[in-house]
């Protein structure tokens, strides 16, 4: 199944893979999946050509999984053909990785899939992936829309929004906490619903511009934005919170303390912000 080039570069050492790899000729694709399939056929076939100490159960469950994720439908095919057993696993890896034929492949052949499938292919901002699982079947919920959201996927957010796929506020939530802007203000505008979360993520990472979008937009906070801007060390984002009448109480001085953050700590202590001086442990 491997033509000669890649088997004879197999078999070569590091030294020499490195020099061919340095030569203007056809570039040899070798994924761990190609490694594990010579490995698990030198086992199988008792050779003592190339490799030694093989693990046959270790090969079984990895290689398909690899192959998947690879996108290396030699390997993925050579697996079925031997019966390894398809796994939920096989199709999470080729959707996380963009690798479509792959995902086909697996699903056209009874491969079992859930709701992750569709949850790795929108955190990765593969969208024909995802369109694919959708279209035969694949089920989704509204942690899909959550880890799109967190990973500023705004492609898959809005095919996953135009397709009925559930979302609430930790949709925001997520992508304040990750400070994409684009995607918060796509979920808000189209009706996803917020609360003090989204206010407190953005000021825990620091992202002022997903903190005031929010605020100007009617989004409530509470003392936890405070809390968390000092937490995280983040004054700018402690600054606007106070100035625009956020709430904070003993805790924002507690955390700006306890995690080493003087500015923080001052500023809340010059602006009235109560603390008895105690750092907790």
């Amino acid at each position: 199944m491997f033509s000669l080039r890649k088997l004879a570069y197999c078999a070569c050492d590091d030294e020499e893979r490195e020099f061919y790899d340095d030569l203007e000729t056809i570039k040899i694709d070798i994924q761990d999946c190609c490694i594990d399939l010579l490995n698990f056929l030198k086992n199988e076939t008792k050779s003592n050509i190339m490799y030694d100490n093989i693990d046959s159960n270790y090969y079984e469950y990895s290689m398909i999984e690899k192959a998947s994720a690879s996108g290396h439908l030699e390997c993925l095919a050579f697996a079925e053909s031997r019966g390894f057993p398809w796994t939920r696993t096989i199709c999470v890896q080729a959707a996380a990785n963009g690798q479509l034929e792959c995902l086909k492949y697996a699903h056209e052949r009874g491969c079992p899939w859930d709701v992750s499938v569709c949850e790795y292919a929108a955190a990765n901002g593969h969208l024909e992936c995802l369109r694919y699982a959708r279209e035969q079947g694949c089920p989704w919920d509204l942690y899909v829309c959550e880890k799109a959201a967190r990973n500023g996927q705004l492609e898959c957010l809005a095919y996953l929004h135009d397709n009925g796929c559930p979302w609430d506020e930790s949709t925001c939530e997520a992508a304040a906490a990750g400070g994409h802007i684009d995607v918060l203000r796509y979920a808000y505008n189209h009706g996803c619903p917020w609360d003090s979360a989204t206010c407190r993520e953005a000021a825990a990472n620091g992202h002022l511009t997903c903190l005031v979008y929010a605020h100007e937009n009617g989004c409530l906070w509470d003392c936890t934005t405070c809390e968390e801007a000092a937490a995280g060390g983040h004054l700018h984002c402690l600054m606007y919170a106070h100035n625009n009448g956020c709430l904070w109480d003993m805790s924002t001085c507690d955390e700006a303390a306890s995690n080493g953050h003087s500015q923080c700590l001052e500023y809340a202590l010059k602006n009235g912000c109560e603390w008895d001086g105690r750092i907790p442990w």
